[in-house]
Formats: C-alpha cells, structure tokens, sequence
C-alpha cells in the first residue's frame, strides 16, 4: 500500500504568561507537510442480492503520517455506503468479472499527536486528539476465481484535529494545535467474497 498524505490549513498557538502567539512563516509551514506515511487496515461488507450495485461496508485503518515536526498515528472507522457496476457478467458470476465501484461516508479518527517546534518556537506537544471527518474512495475489483478478487482504490479522506494540551491541574502553559488532515491513498490487495 502506497499512502500520500498531504496537510493544509494550519494555526499553531501558545497560552504563555504573558500570552504570547506564535505564528508560522511559509518557509516553518512547508516542513509540516508529510514526507512519509503508512497505511494499513481492513474492510467488511456486504453486498445486497436484490440490488447488486448496492452495498455497506465497514472500515478500519491505521495511518502513520511524518514531517520533520509533526507525528500524527491515526486509527479511523469507517462506516461506507458503496456502489458498483457489474461488467462483463456470465451466469456463473452474475455480478461481474470486473466491477468498478464507489463508496462515501463519514470517519471517526483517533489520532495520536507526537510534535515539537523547538527551536524556532516553545511548542511541544503529545496526547491524544478526536475527530470526525468524510472519506470517499473510488476503486476496481476484478475477481480470479469464485471467491478472490484483485483490487486497487484510490480513497480521499479529510479530517480535522484539534489538540490543547494545558499545563497541571489546567494552570501554566496551554499550547494547541489545529489543522486539517487531507489524505489521499493508493491501495490493493486481495478481497475474499463468501
């Protein structure tokens, strides 16, 4: 699996004593930007007999995204409404030899967030954030036997995370982070259908 994570949308901040606001410049902004990912997860779903383009399915995943500042370990699940087209059907696979298809639906996403800004700025941050967010994906199953499929998808995901770490007991420095994780990521693999 191939994962292209890309960021956007960033404000990064610090509650000192006295307040103080940090500002990234462009040059600070361009190394946020992943250099690298991982991703990996599964899918269950089911296709209904008597609309056999439609279907639901159920994702989980982890993703692994690193800049030179920033770690993000995302875990996400996803429930997905899914469509496909049929093609090239014979009575032994009524549903198609190849079936391009498509899915949308909205993600829950954990994230753990690892990041530290120093020197350039006082910001150091780690803990746990929630977020919701949407996924779309668009792929092709093409089956080899009764059971077995190759497939490839490229999916689109987006989600927000907004992290506050406050000092102990809520008093001291609070620093935040905000932004707006967009991936995008190239999968196959193999599908086994019951």
């Amino acid at each position: 699996m191939v994962s292209e994570p890309e960021y956007g949308r960033f404000r990064f901040s610090a509650d000192l004593f006295p307040r103080e606001l940090h500002d990234l410049d462009s040059e600070e902004i361009q190394s946020l930007i992943a250099q690298h990912g991982l991703t990996a997860g599964g899918r269950g779903g089911y296709w209904f007999d008597r609309l056999s383009w439609f279907g639901v399915a159920g994702d989980m995943s982890y993703c692994r995204t690193c800049s030179a500042s920033v770690q993000l370990d995302s875990v996400s699940f996803s429930p997905t409404r899914m469509l496909r087209l049929p093609l090239w059907t014979t009575p032994e696979r009524p549903h198609g030899h190849v079936q391009p298809y498509l899915g949308a639906g909205p993600t829950l996403v954990f994230h753990r967030v690892s990041a530290d800004f120093r020197p350039g700025s006082p910001i150091t941050l780690s803990g746990w954030s929630p977020a919701v967010g949407w996924t779309v994906r668009a792929g092709l199953a093409v089956l080899i036997s009764a059971h077995v499929a190759l497939f490839s998808e490229w999916r689109f995901s987006q989600d927000r995370v907004a992290f506050r770490q406050h000092g102990i007991f809520g008093m001291g420095d609070s620093s935040r982070l905000d932004m707006t994780q967009t991936a995008r990521h190239y999968l196959f693999g193999l599908s086994y259908r019951f």
